[in-house]
């Protein structure tokens, strides 16, 4: 009676640890904790170009031996490696705009946190090279270059920013599948304060 009742307990247990694993919150960007007066590009709405833009997610990804969950990641819109597993960036390089504050509207935003990177094991991710260009008011600001295992945090100043513009460009292609590409650009944070 004791082995029955011991099964049943663990076997109820091992359910209840397994299921509260698996609870969601349902909210795209909650690997990120803020407070008030806190935004993220994702729930701006940035506008895409070429075919490209910045894409909310939710999913681990290993970066330099260590584990990150991304909240989004600029990509061309058909931007699969062959097994299609991996984003990538587009051979014209994929680019959006992130509207930080409305016509007549004094911007509120005075720091932009990113961090980014590129998983370990991206398909495109031997040899390849990324780069993240940043503009603001569409002047270009700064860029940096990320390869596999790389992760990268940046601290922009927007104060009086009205718009942040991203580009994502292939600098130097890696090879999988006898097709070259770069991997996309995956954020880990995009915080705007």
């Amino acid at each position: 009676m004791n082995i029955f009742k011991h099964r049943l307990v663990n076997g109820w247990l091992s359910s209840l640890i397994l299921a509260t694993l698996f609870l969601d919150t349902g909210n795209l960007v909650y690997a990120q904790a803020r407070s008030s007066g806190v935004s993220s590009l994702a729930e701006l709405g940035c506008q895409g170009s070429n075919r490209s833009n910045y894409f909310a997610a939710n999913k681990d990804f290993i970066v330099g031996f260590e584990v990150f969950r991304a909240v989004g990641y600029l990509k061309t819109s058909q931007g699969l490696t062959p097994d299609g597993k991996s984003y990538t960036l587009g051979y014209n390089g994929s680019r959006t705009a992130c509207r930080l504050a409305s016509p007549g509207e004094t911007p509120r935003f005075r720091t932009l946190s990113l961090a980014i990177g590129i998983p370990d094991d991206h398909a495109y991710g031997k040899g390849s090279v990324s780069r993240l260009s940043i503009y603001k008011d569409g002047q270009f600001y700064e860029y940096k270059d990320l390869t596999a295992g790389q992760k990268v945090l940046w601290i922009i100043d927007v104060t009086n920013t009205r718009s942040i513009g991203l580009a994502g460009e292939c600098i130097k292609a890696g090879s999988a599948w006898n097709t070259q590409g770069c991997p996309a650009i995956y954020f880990f944070e995009d915080l705007l304060e």
